[in-house]
């Protein structure tokens, strides 16, 4: 593979990424340097590939009936079927994922997440402004139990 294909490899595969909500951290380049989104070992969708200007998925599902289950799936999506044994099914596309649904259910048969927004990252980060506003919450005297926490008999009926 020449620099120039490279680098068209890598946009696609980045725009992959992008199209999917993934972080780019999941590609990863094979033995001939071909940039590819691998997937987890115990999900069925394992390889997404570009192949002359098409992407290429690879399933291998745990039975014959789901690898079918989800070649339906993904054939509603625009993908032709280019060929499935058992368990194991080739898959092709000419584009990126567009709608929202395409992509989780790609995300999920993957087994990748999806990263996170800004919006996201905002809501996860802490309300203080400095260590040391959190440090005045966590010194804080705790508020004293009532006597009828102590001494249930205290408790008026």
């Amino acid at each position: 593979m020449n620099i120039k294909d490279n680098i068209e490899n890598h946009k696609a595969m980045k725009a992959m990424a992008d199209a999917l909500e993934i972080s780019e951290t999941n590609l990863s380049s094979d033995k001939d340097g071909q940039f590819v989104v691998i997937g987890k070992s115990d999900k069925p969708l394992r390889l997404i590939q570009r192949l002359d200007n098409e992407y290429f998925y690879y399933i291998k599902a745990t039975s014959t009936q789901k690898c079918s289950s989800m070649r339906k799936k993904l054939v509603s999506f625009g993908m032709t079927l280019h060929m499935q044994r058992n368990e194991e099914a080739y898959l092709f596309m000419r584009r990126v994922p567009e709608t929202e649904l395409e992509a989780s259910t790609i995300r999920s048969y993957l087994g990748i997440k999806q990263k996170a927004t800004k919006n996201q990252r905002k809501k996860n980060q802490h309300s203080f402004s400095s260590f040391g506003e959190a440090e005045k919450h966590l010194t804080k005297e705790p508020n004293p139990l009532p006597d009828t926490a102590l001494n249930p008999g205290l408790a008026r009926p």
